[in-house]
């Protein structure tokens, strides 16, 4: 790419294995109730539906219950240390050799600000991207546009000069809505990611440079 360009990154399933975190803290909650310990491969799916979701699901909780089970998830959240064994192979070193070839990086993401800032931190990614949008910092999350428009807007660069990289429908519509080249990461977070004829698909993230040239 060249160095007016910007590459648009989501975070969970896409830069990082979030779910294992997330099981981890699923399953702690899960004990106290006695229930039986979630598996991985099942809360990988769950994690693409959104907290509010997520949680009714999960912890087969009833709808009056759900917000305070979702706070109750997010402070537990933010006390656990988020390991950079997290962070998918080859991540850090596609986003060291774009930032030496002058790519801007943006990170768009569903999750609310204060715990996808601490996950980039921790996992050592936060320095290498030049913005993030986060969850209702506009009222409007993807898969509407919105988020994505703010970061067109920020760099001020042709649409043309962005790519968003995701893995899962949710960014799939936001791209498409903004009028955005997206590519999938097919990190198996998104199951309803069936049908993928005409997607442009990478299952490793070295491979984006065949991509994006």
């Amino acid at each position: 790419m060249q160095n007016d360009s910007v590459v648009i990154y989501d975070l969970d399933g896409t830069l990082v294995d979030t779910a294992r975190v997330v099981t981890e803290i699923l399953n702690q909650m899960r004990e106290q109730d006695n229930r039986a310990h979630l598996r991985l491969e099942n809360v990988r799916p769950l994690t693409t539906k959104g907290g509010t979701e997520m949680i009714r699901i999960a912890l087969n909780c009833p709808s009056n219950k759900v917000t305070e089970k979702l706070g109750e998830f997010r402070e537990i959240y933010k006390l656990k240390e988020t390991s950079e064994a997290i962070v998918f192979p080859g991540v850090k070193s596609v986003l060291r050799r774009l930032k030496r070839e002058g790519v801007s990086l943006a990170i768009c993401t569903n999750k609310p600000k204060s715990l996808a800032v601490k996950t980039l931190k921790e996992t050592k990614l936060y320095d290498f991207f030049d913005l993030g949008v986060y969850y209702d910092e506009l009222g409007r999350n993807k898969p509407n546009p919105d988020p994505l428009f703010k970061i067109i807007d920020y760099f001020g660069l042709p649409k043309s000069a962005f790519v968003f990289i995701g893995d899962t429908k949710t960014d799939l519509l936001a791209a498409t809505r903004a009028g955005l080249r997206f590519i999938f990461f097919d990190s198996g977070y998104d199951p309803q990611m069936t049908s993928r004829m005409g997607l442009e698909i990478i299952s490793n993230h070295p491979t984006i440079f065949f991509k994006i040239k």
